[in-house]
This record gives structure tokens, sequence and C-alpha cells, in this order.
């Protein structure tokens, strides 16, 4: 996985983790931490979603992708955020619609 600011780039089928964190709070007990892509901000149906409701002791939230998560995805560029409902202020989104790219592979035909 390579992260260049908000920008998510992995390559398809892999096993891979992302950690979270929010600039300004810690992730405690209560709080809900998801991430969807889409093929385009704000449009279709959810392609990959994935919740945190465990935190790191340090309060990140650790998100793994399995290979089976994105190995049907086609190759190419969707668009993901980051909402966290935390359990004492509300809805937060803590990364705007941003790219979540699917980049080839070479050991598979």
């Amino acid at each position: 996985m390579n992260i260049d600011g908000t920008k998510i780039s992995m390559i398809r089928g892999d096993d891979e983790s992302l950690t979270v964190a929010a600039r300004y709070k810690k992730f405690e007990k209560g709080d809900i931490v998801e991430i969807t892509v889409r093929q385009y901000p704000g449009q279709g149906a959810k392609i990959l979603h994935k919740t945190a409701t465990e935190f790191t002791k340090d309060g990140k939230a650790r998100f793994h992708f399995s290979p089976e998560d994105t190995g049907m995805l086609d190759f190419g560029t969707y668009s993901y955020d980051c909402q966290v409902t935390f359990h004492d202020i509300g809805v937060k989104t803590i990364i705007p619609p941003s790219t979540f790219e699917i980049r080839t592979e070479n050991t598979y035909d």
C-alpha cells in the first residue's frame, strides 16, 4: 500500500493494513470509524466498506484489507472517504473524498 497525503494506492488482491487517526482526538470505545469506497465521489453503490470499533492503545483505527476485498475489483481509480461517529461529539468526516487506486499485479493471468 502506498499513501501520499490522502491518496491510497494498492495492488489488487494484496493483504494490506491501513491505520487512521484523527488530528484532534483519539478514538475511544463507542466510536465508529468507517471507510467507504465508491466508483465516483458520492455516486453509485459502495464497492468496499470497512468499519472499525476497536482501536490501538494510542487511539488509532486499523483496517485490514484481505485479497477478497479487492481481488475482483477492476484496475483503476475510485473514490473513498473516512467518517467517524464519535460517541460524544457526533459525525465528522476526517478524510474527504479522495483517490483510492487499485493497481495491477503481474503474478496472476
